[in-house]
């Protein structure tokens, strides 16, 4: 049988990543699954819905006057980053977003802009602090995705279920990244991703609980430690 665990204490200022993570009071070795909520009421996926317009005229970076938290999803969603008309791929076309995981662990992600096409993040933010990027005649805007962070160290989905009803086309789960190798800024999420099908993307009234089969064998679950320069 599944257990249904529902995490909504995070605090950001206590990083509870450490190594070795062999056990979790709602993990149970000998069930095949676990049931999660992961997301309460989750806003459509939108760019620029954290910062938008940012002016890229000349390299720079900011600190956020208060870290945005991604506050309808229990363990993080992707973000989106997305160019204006004029930007140009190749020399300066990067941006590096920081912020923190739902375990409090700090984090970083270096992505490649790819004009006005929005490119999402790979690892998912529980909360945005700030960002840096290169000269360009453009400008920048931060938004979040329909993809959304995971507990544990996943393997695979078994089951996803969208207010209370199991979907009718699953959505899917990006792995957990190779834990025996070092996280770097380019790297996939530690503990893996959850993106719902297209047809059951969030609209601000869906409440998404998934079931999945956790890396409880491996040698942590709660996956590698995040890169942060």
């Amino acid at each position: 049988m599944a257990q249904k665990y529902d995490a909504s204490f995070a605090p950001r200022r206590i990083n509870r990543w450490f190594s070795d993570a062999k056990y979790a009071a709602d993990l149970d070795v000998n069930s095949p699954s676990t049931r999660f909520l992961i997301g309460v009421n989750a806003a459509a996926g939108a760019t620029g819905a954290i910062c938008s317009g940012i002016a890229a005229t000349a390299a720079g970076s900011a600190t956020l006057a208060s870290a945005v938290q991604i506050s309808d999803a229990v363990y993080g969603r992707c973000l989106n980053v997305v160019g204006s008309v004029g930007f140009t791929t190749g020399a300066n076309s990067t941006m590096t977003l920081y912020g923190i995981d739902y375990l409090g662990q700090p984090m970083a992600e270096t992505v490649t802009l790819n004009g006005t096409a929005a490119v999402t993040t790979k690892k998912a933010f529980k909360w945005l602090t700030h960002y840096a990027f290169g000269a360009q005649a453009a400008t920048i805007s931060i938004g979040i995705s329909n993809t959304f962070g995971l507990p544990y160290r996943t393997i695979a989905l078994q089951q996803d279920i969208v207010n209370g009803v199991a979907a009718a086309t699953a959505g899917t789960v990006s792995a957990g990244a190779d834990i025996t190798l070092a996280q770097t800024s380019t790297t996939a999420d530690p503990r893996g991703i959850y993106t719902p099908h297209t047809s059951l993307s969030p609209n601000g009234s869906r409440a998404y609980e998934i079931m999945i089969m956790c890396d409880v064998q491996g040698s942590n679950i709660l996956g590698g430690q995040h890169y942060f320069p």
